[in-house]
């Protein structure tokens, strides 16, 4: 396996000397990566070093130990080798039209009804190329430019934990030039420069997910050299390679989310978490339903006497069922179903005195149990879209209710936080909730995943996490660094969470005074603004939804068209249609919301089964198919996106009714079945 960039040295003394290819290499990385580029020119003198080995090759050098195990050059061309024979690549099991919901399980289903009928085998992946190539490790580099003619990847995302390593490599081979060659043949280049696990698992999922996370199916995994933060990395990213298309949303979820914001509008005067408030005299105490909290109730008793209480989700009923009421219950979730947990605890203990802070997207169901909320809206979501006006939106809400906690109890101006059964994990083998929540006292049956991953504890030792909790963590710890202004104490014996101090229950003490609950919630609810009349004036328009909606419709057709006359192995125009649908809160159109989610996994669908056709004919077979359910699709998701358009559109302006949600048999698309879920 040559390597075609390659620098043979007699000496290596001054990166600037000979053909001036550093030179050349800053000024690429200028150009297609200022972050990069600012970060290698803060090099100044590296720890490491360029060497020459005895027997001539080139290598680096750090403590007098060389970085490869022989020449940089003989090492990358072996490792090349067992890799093009052997690649290592992962593969999506077969869709499971179990899980897929609403319009991409109609559109699996159908699918692989179409080919069975036909008698199109469904086999392995005959198509060596990927979508995707992630390189863990860059080393010098060299191994860069031959991965991409072995993997025809579209996307190599490169992974390195030392920027030094980087650093030298711009002396070595000519990333210039290889920035030229994809530019040219369309294709993407990234890099990833970061030491924590944590750091890299994130930047990657959303590089992925900002990308294409449609065609991670057959992605390529490189390992260049032996690094402990590399190979967890890889190890994660293995595991959590579902997440990668976790979350995408449904147009099914997001109609409902529109609708049920419509319908809390237009029905009550709402109370919306928009500009910061004032910073709160007293502390807060906020509660999960972790293991952990069943042995710090009763420090939870005698601390909400001077901090005022917030429970999220299941935590609820831990509290009531001890006697403590809460004075903000936080939910997120949007469907209906959703109510019946919550029905179950105010019927047993009652919500009175207790505060939503909810979504803007509950189903009224959920609102309705409580006397009082506030809401606020989500990062991401069509009615954040609809009608936030860039105002009131929490970022993250999720992926669980606790980030949502967490970003919404600083909003309301809460500064000294304290964290119980917030666990992000379990130190108890097959127990992730309090014996006192609605799954320990029997209501529901226990939940969970099985946990994968092992994460540092709070009070030492290890605890296991589930994939959700392992990203919900991140995500508290990344809001924690964004926001060093707070003094947020961690209680919750289960996983670390950086930037909140583990602090056993029995040694906080809290300065302030006695809380005047009489006046808590007033405080707050007096400062916040209502959706009102000119709100709604300044943010719906009917007929510019519509038209949004007919010109985004319109551009789908052109590019399955499109697509219909490209050669049997095209797949521009899966990136083109990503494109198209790919939306930010902040730009509409907002049609784009109601698509992005279900259409990314039904292209995901066609990827999967397309590249796994016996035959070139068959391939076209399989095309032709997908590209007809596409296109009805496209038709039905109009029909049904200008449907929810009008009815938002009456209650807003016509009546004070709550939007019905669709049923099942509504959303069927016209001749393929389609289950709700």
């Amino acid at each position: 396996m040559a390597i075609g960039s390659q620098r043979m040295f007699s000496e290596v003394s001054d990166a600037n000397a000979g053909d001036g290819l550093f030179d050349r290499n800053m000024a690429a990385f200028a150009k297609r990566f200022p972050a990069i580029h600012e970060r290698l020119s803060g090099v100044g003198t590296p720890h490491s070093s360029l060497a020459v080995r005895p027997d001539g090759g080139v290598d680096m050098l750090l403590q007098g130990t060389y970085f490869y195990d022989e020449d940089a050059v003989t090492y990358v061309e072996k490792q090349l080798s067992r890799f093009a024979e052997e690649p290592t690549r992962r593969f999506f099991n077969e869709p499971d039209t179990n899980l897929l919901r609403g319009m991409a399980g109609a559109y699996a289903r159908q699918l692989r009804q179409e080919l069975d009928g036909r008698e199109l085998a469904v086999g392995a992946p005959r198509d060596r190329s990927g979508y995707y190539t992630i390189v863990f490790g860059l080393g010098l580099g060299l191994h860069v430019e031959p991965l991409q003619d072995i993997t025809a990847c579209q996307m190599m995302m490169l992974i390195e934990p030392n920027i030094e390593n980087l650093f030298h490599s711009l002396s070595v081979v000519d990333w210039a030039a290889m920035f030229d060659k994809a530019a040219h043949d369309g294709r993407e280049m990234s890099f990833i420069i970061e030491g924590g696990v944590d750091t890299i698992l994130v930047q990657l999922r959303n590089a992925i997910r900002n990308r294409n996370p449609a065609l991670i199916d057959g992605v390529y995994l490189y390992t260049h050299y032996h690094s402990s933060a590399l190979e967890r990395a890889r190890d994660s990213f293995n595991k959590d390679l579902a997440l990668l298309v976790a979350g995408l949303g449904f147009l099914e979820d997001e109609y409902k989310m529109s609708a049920n914001a419509a319908s809390a509008i237009a029905l009550r005067r709402v109370h919306v978490l928009a500009d910061p408030l004032p910073r709160r005299p007293e502390a807060l105490l906020i509660v999960g339903s972790g293991p952990s909290i069943d042995r710090d109730l009763e420090r939870v008793r005698e601390l909400s006497g001077e901090a005022a209480v917030m429970t999220v989700g299941t935590g609820l009923r831990v509290l009531l069922d001890q006697g403590i009421r809460p004075d903000f219950h936080v939910e997120v979730e949007n469907g209906y179903e959703n109510a019946d947990f919550i029905k179950v605890v105010r019927d047993e203990f009652g919500f009175e005195g207790i505060l939503l802070v909810g979504a803007v997207s509950l189903h009224d169901s959920v609102r309705s149990l409580f006397d009082e909320s506030i809401l606020f809206f989500r990062e991401r979501s069509s009615a954040t879209m609809l009608f936030a006006e860039g105002r009131g939106v929490i970022q993250p809400s999720g992926p669980t209710v606790a980030n949502a906690a967490l970003s919404a109890a600083v909003r309301m101006g809460y500064r000294e936080l304290y964290f119980f059964g917030l666990d992000m994990g379990s130190k108890a083998d097959g127990t992730y909730h309090s014996r006192h929540s609605v799954y320990g006292a029997g209501y529901f049956k226990e939940i969970g995943d099985e946990p994968d991953v092992s994460v540092p504890g709070n009070f030492g030792g290890e605890a296991s996490a589930e994939s959700i909790l392992f990203w919900s963590r991140y995500m508290l710890e990344n809001f924690l660094r964004l926001h060093p202004q707070l003094d947020v104490m961690n209680c919750s014996d289960g996983a670390r969470i950086i930037g909140a101090t583990p602090k056993l229950s029995r040694v906080v003490e809290l300065a302030g005074e006695p809380v005047d609950r009489a006046n808590l919630r007033d405080s707050i609810i007096g400062k916040l603004p209502t959706i009102d009349a000119n709100w709604l004036d300044r943010c719906w328009n009917k007929e510019t939804q519509l038209a949004d909606l007919r010109a985004l419709t319109h551009k789908l057709v052109e590019i399955v068209a499109h697509a219909r006359a490209e050669d049997k192995n095209g797949r521009q125009w899966m990136d083109d249609l990503v494109d198209a649908i790919r939306y930010e809160v902040d730009q509409p159109p907002l049609v784009k919301s109601y698509f992005f989610g279900s259409f990314v996994l039904m292209l995901g669908v066609f990827w999967w089964y397309e590249k796994r056709m016996a035959s070139d004919e068959a391939r076209e077979q399989c095309r032709a198919i997908a590209f007809d359910l596409m296109d009805r699709a496209i038709a039905h998701a109009e029909h049904v996106v200008s449907q929810l358009i009008n009815e938002i559109d009456d209650v807003l302006t016509r009546s004070s009714r709550a939007i019905p949600i669709p049923s099942e048999s509504d959303f069927k698309i016209p001749g393929i079945a389609c289950n709700l879920g």
